[in-house]
């Protein structure tokens, strides 16, 4: 895996996948969330979350005008349309 690192900064983040089916091959659905300072490997304070999902997926981050963060993760709903049949 290769992890890369950016500063959130006010307004809106998305990563996501519209891989379908195969997207944990490629981008692994979770996100580490450093605070204060940029964590070390062997250092720092961090928040880790993922999704027991192997399917499309997204994370939106969102920094507010208050310096609030919020994460909004799920599956993302790019081309993941179930249609029953009729019974």
């Amino acid at each position: 895996m290769r992890m890369q690192e950016s500063k959130l900064t006010s307004g809106i983040k998305i990563i996501d996948t519209k891989l379908g089916a195969r997207a944990d091959m490629y981008q692994a659905p979770y996100f580490y969330l450093s605070l204060n300072e940029p964590a070390g490997e062997n250092t720092g304070e961090v928040i880790a979350a993922g999704l027991a999902w192997t399917g499309n997926f997204k994370f939106v981050f969102e920094i507010d005008q208050l310096n609030s963060l919020r994460v909004v993760p799920g599956v993302n709903p790019f081309a993941s349309e179930y249609k029953l049949l009729p019974r």
